[in-house]
Formats: C-alpha cells, sequence, structure tokens
C-alpha cells in the first residue's frame, strides 16, 4: 500500500475516533451536577472529603467504611489526576468495604433525572482479582436498586461492562461485547437521549492509553420506552458500591475492586 493510499485512512480513523470518543455523556465535564476528583487528596492516604468539582455544589459527600475497608488516593498518568483505589477482592465476611456517597444538599435535588435527558460514568482500572468468575459484581456508579422502581447503574459484571436504567414504564439493560481487562483505564458511560419514540440508552466504552489519549472501543445504543426516573431525595448515588438510604451497608456490598476517577452526573 502506496502513502498515498494511508493517510486518507489515518485522517478517516482520527475523525472516527474524535466521534466516538465525543458521544454523549463520555466525558466529566465543569458543567456536570456531580464530577467527582480527587486533586484535594494526598497521594498514598485514605480519601475522607471527596469534593464536587461540578456546577452543582449543594451535594454532601462522604465515605463509608467497613471491615477496615478505605479508599487510598494514588496518582494515575491516564486520567492526568489524583484517583481513588478502593479495597482489594477478598472472599467472607471479613473483607473490607469501602463506598462513596452523594446525597443532595439543599431542598432540590441535582442528581434526579425524572423525565430529563441525562448521563453518568466514570473512568475505572478494575484489579485483576474482581474479574475473575467467583467475583459477581463490581459496582462502578449508581442510584436506585435493581428490584425497585427507578434505577440507573454502571458495574463491571464477571469483566463486562453493563448499564442498566430503570423507569416508571420499562427498563434498558445494556453489556459491553467483550471483557475488559485488568492491564488497562477505561473511560464508560451511559447516556439517556431523546428520541421520536421514547428514549435512546447508549452505553460508550473507550479506553485510556498511558498518556491519556481516548481509544474508542464500542458504542451500544437501545430505545425503550422508560418513563419517568424519578429517585427518593433520601437515596444516595453511590461510588464504588451499594449503601442503604442511611448509609449503611446491605450483606451484599457488591464492591468495585480498583481504582476510580471522574464519577459524574448530568443532566443534558
Amino acid at each position: 500500500m502506496s502513502r498515498k493510499s494511508v493517510r486518507p485512512l489515518v485522517a478517516v480513523a482520527v475523525a472516527l475516533a474524535a466521534l466516538l470518543a465525543s458521544a454523549p455523556g463520555a466525558e466529566a465535564k465543569k458543567s456536570d451536577e456531580l464530577w467527582l476528583r480527587f486533586e484535594n487528596a494526598k497521594p498514598g492516604k485514605p480519601i475522607k472529603h471527596p469534593v464536587n468539582s461540578g456546577k452543582s455544589h449543594r451535594v454532601v459527600i462522604t465515605v463509608k467504611k467497613a471491615k477496615h475497608g478505605k479508599v487510598i488516593a494514588r496518582k494515575a498518568k491516564p486520567t492526568k489526576s489524583r484517583v481513588a483505589d478502593f479495597p482489594n477482592y477478598a472472599a467472607g465476611g471479613s473483607a473490607p468495604h469501602a463506598v462513596i456517597a452523594v446525597l443532595p444538599g439543599g431542598k432540590k435535588d441535582p442528581l434526579n433525572p425524572r423525565k430529563r435527558p441525562f448521563a453518568f460514568g466514570a473512568d475505572f482500572r478494575i484489579d485483576d482479582a474482581a474479574i475473575a468468575p467467583r467475583d459477581d459484581g463490581n459496582n462502578l456508579i449508581q442510584r436506585g436498586f435493581y428490584g425497585e422502581v427507578p434505577q440507573y447503574k454502571i458495574q463491571v459484571d464477571k469483566g463486562y461492562i453493563e448499564c442498566r436504567v430503570k423507569g416508571s414504564q420499562g427498563d434498558v439493560f445494556l453489556r459491553s461485547a467483550d471483557p475488559v481487562s485488568s492491564r488497562y483505564w477505561y473511560r464508560v458511560s451511559c447516556a439517556v437521549s431523546r428520541a421520536a419514540a421514547g428514549k435512546d440508552v447508549t452505553l460508550t466504552v473507550n479506553r485510556l492509553t498511558k498518556r491519556g489519549r481516548v481509544v474508542p472501543v464500542e458504542t451500544v445504543t437501545e430505545n425503550a420506552v422508560l418513563g419517568r426516573v424519578k429517585i427518593a431525595k433520601k437515596r444516595p448515588l453511590t461510588i464504588g458500591g451499594r449503601l442503604r438510604d442511611n448509609l449503611s451497608m446491605p450483606s451484599r456490598v457488591e464492591q468495585f475492586n480498583g481504582r476510580v476517577d471522574n464519577a459524574f452526573f448530568r443532566i443534558n
């Protein structure tokens, strides 16, 4: 193949990568209602007071812990910032747990979509042990529980990224075609957008290089009638696992084992 024929293909590939990387909800922004970064934490030390870098500062953010679990600040080149390192995988009742909880801090609930288009997601690198079949859930970011209405959630289950959005009239469940690797950082998001009928729900998976460049992996979209995604104000948005409304830990925390950065929620 001549150089003249290679250049147009490279240009097309670059343009396609930029288009997919800029898909709705693919990356956290300052204008988001919630954008969790960890720049105020000292590397190697426990994260105690995560800060919202988004536009809605009327949220309360806490770290809930059990069995000596901690969220430790680390440095990471792919995200170009400090990140949150959640507890390592461990089997049995003595496994350490740590989950970040976010609740509205004022009269309004900036984390409640209702009928509006919205997006949520995070950057992550999962631990190798967490991909094993015995680990049945690594909850990345969520609000609401599976058996209730409503819910929005992203998790890594047996190595596959999954997104679920459930409203008053229906739900959507999306799953990545290929499993993730513990070698890489990923940027994942789930976006609910307007459509001619119902809503389009899009799962976007990108990979981050060591220098932070975005490499598109896949985009999955499904159309559905969701209805209202209206969540009780007392219900926390959580990063890294599940919590009850009183912020206590259930019997199955579904602890995320790995590193997380740039968790976000956005009303579009």
